[in-house]
């Protein structure tokens, strides 16, 4: 991934993303109606809504992973976009040390392997696994890995994982922490995370947003967890029904009150989807 490089504007008002007049339908009326959202770093949108009103589809929108039927999609050179779905993949298997690693695709191997070649000193400090550590340690470095290493290392402490827990042997709560920890050593501008409360218990919910919190770029979360939003949420961009978008600066209780005051008793009565 290629680090960005914004040298005209400070880091705080860098614009990442942005979408103009996105339309998007599946064989009937559309879906997203002319959104238009600018994305800049370290604000933490999220996108609120009842389903099926077209929030996973816009964020696989901004992904790139879904070609819009109308408008523009915009991204700055450099800025590295990380995307994690609803779904646990049901085929990964491994240790989460292993598992993590892998966002760091070109130099995943040479890091699992000194690894694991420093774990089997710890068991069995034997002429023969200190040679093995030598040798993995001496690629690794002629690989410029070590801040890789330290990435890993570092990112998998902040979200409290054991490196050598096997991915499979977990529940689905802290399956999504692991798949998170493999996006954020990425180091991308953008993070994009589809429902990333699903099934967290207490102490993986505060990993989150902790990580939320600290992330350095900006995150575009969709999320019904009221108190999560009221806790992480910078901005809300709310689908409100008839395809109406509504873009607000804030958290989840004051885009609430803002709905209330402009909607009146219609705030509360049910919407339908076009």
């Amino acid at each position: 991934m290629i680090p960005p490089v914004f040298p005209f504007l400070p880091r705080y008002m860098a614009t990442l993303l942005t979408l103009r007049d996105i339309s998007h339908s599946y064989s009937g009326p559309p879906l997203l109606d002319r959104v238009s959202l600018t994305v800049s770093d370290n604000e933490r949108i999220s996108l609120i809504g009842r389903n099926g009103e077209g929030k996973s589809t816009l964020l696989r929108i901004i992904a790139g992973l879904v070609q819009a039927d109308e408008g523009e999609r915009q991204v700055t050179l450099g800025t590295g976009i990380s995307y994690l779905p609803q779904e646990v993949p049901t085929d990964l298997a491994g240790s989460i040390y292993e598992i993590v690693a892998t966002g760091l695709e070109d130099i995943a191997e040479l890091l699992v392997a000194y690894h694991a070649a420093t774990q089997a000193v710890m068991q069995d400090p034997s002429e023969q696994n200190l040679d093995h550590m030598a040798k993995a340690q001496h690629e690794l470095e002629s690989a410029g890995g070590w801040r890789f290493e330290q990435q890993v290392e570092t990112t998998l402490s902040k979200l409290s994982l054991n490196p050598d827990e096997r991915f499979e042997s977990l529940s689905g709560g802290r399956k999504r922490r692991v798949l998170l920890a493999r996006e954020l050593v990425r180091e991308p501008q953008l993070l994009l995370l589809d429902e990333p409360t699903n099934d967290l218990d207490v102490n993986t919910l505060r990993a989150l947003e902790e990580a939320l919190e600290n992330f350095g770029g900006c995150a575009v979360v969709i999320s019904h967890d009221r108190w999560f939003l009221d806790r992480v949420a910078t901005h809300i961009l709310a689908f409100e029904g008839d395809s109406r978008v509504v873009f607000l600066q804030g958290n989840w209780s004051e885009y609430d009150a803002d709905r209330k005051r402009r909607l009146g008793a219609e705030a509360d009565r049910p919407h339908r989807i076009k």
